[in-house]
């Protein structure tokens, strides 16, 4: 039984980690860009932001410092903005969600973004957003899911909203909860590999392990 469950919470931190992987890469320069821009309106700052989604991107210490260091250079230009601030939640996040650091005093430093952004932008789905992923990262699961259930609610097609709530659902015991939504994120985008990953982690955590396997070879074999 200890077995099982150190399997099932290695897999659970490898999916986190792959959805923050895969967050950061789609939002480099794809599908919210314009929503993002408008924003953002002044060009130099929302410049400055897309550099910053690019070194989010490449995943490393090095590149979340930059990001950090392009973050706070567009806030210099257009003051706190709930996008930016938000941003700068999630990059210091990322350092344990990924394995980068296990240093808790990320997770310190992305709450101290959190109240910023609840000042800025008390219901917005960023602040309900990076205030689910932090209880998460806190273990405060059911905050998690109030707060994720929040996003999904006012933005259905929130990727980052639906992949959270989906596992965090899952690691609860509620399968049956995360499934619909995990249905959306596939016709959302079939092309992200961690809409084909999770349902794989559902059949997982259920025991039908041969189940799981087709799940996790298309993953893979989007995503190598």
């Amino acid at each position: 039984v200890k077995g099982h469950l150190s399997e099932i919470f290695d897999l659970q931190e490898a999916i986190s980690s792959q959805i923050v992987a895969s967050l950061n890469l789609s939002q480099s320069g794809g599908g919210k860009s314009f929503t993002h821009k408008r924003e953002i309106e002044d060009p130099r700052a929302y410049d400055v932001y897309l550099q910053a989604r690019a070194e989010m991107a490449k995943r490393t210490a090095e590149s979340f410092q930059r990001a950090e260091e392009l973050l706070n250079k567009a806030i210099g230009i257009i003051g706190p903005n709930p996008l930016l601030v938000s941003t700068q939640g999630h990059v210091l996040l990322s350092y344990n969600l990924l394995g980068i650091s296990p240093d808790p005093s990320y997770v310190v430093r992305a709450e101290d973004k959190l109240e910023q952004l609840a000042g800025l932008a008390p219901h917005s789905r960023y602040t309900n957003l990076l205030r689910g992923i932090i209880r998460y990262k806190q273990g405060r699961i059911q905050e998690g899911i109030d707060n994720l259930k929040k996003v999904v609610e006012t933005d259905p097609n929130n990727k980052e909203g639906l992949m959270f709530l989906s596992l965090l659902y899952l690691i609860s015991g509620y399968a049956h909860y995360a499934k619909p939504l995990l249905d959306r994120l596939l016709s959302i985008d079939p092309l992200e590999p961690t809409a084909h990953l999770m349902p794989g982690y559902v059949k997982f955590i259920m025991g039908d392990f041969e189940g799981a396997i087709p799940h996790y070879r298309e993953a893979l074999d989007m995503a190598p």
